[in-house]
């Protein structure tokens, strides 16, 4: 059991969290979103993950923030 848990140990952690708040339209617009976000990466880094924040993305932006990302990821990761 200790090798498992060394090999847990081992792998790398990583997160990718998007905030969009700012939307055109006011009924669309989330108050604290960007916020929540920061706190939540916090958290997460806070247990040794690779945290990527980005906030109010185009959809182009944020398509492309993705894949970006997932380009990263490799075999075994925790994501």
């Amino acid at each position: 059991m200790a090798g498992a848990n060394r090999q847990a140990a081992d792998r790398r952690k990583l997160g990718l969290l998007i905030a969009n708040s700012d939307y055109s339209r006011p009924e669309n617009k989330l108050g604290d979103t960007v916020k929540i976000v920061e706190q939540l990466g916090n958290v997460l880094r806070a247990i040794d993950f690779d945290v990527t924040i980005k906030c109010n993305l185009t959809k182009q932006e944020m398509v492309m923030t993705i894949n970006e990302f997932m380009r990263k990821i490799r075999d075994g990761d925790i994501v």
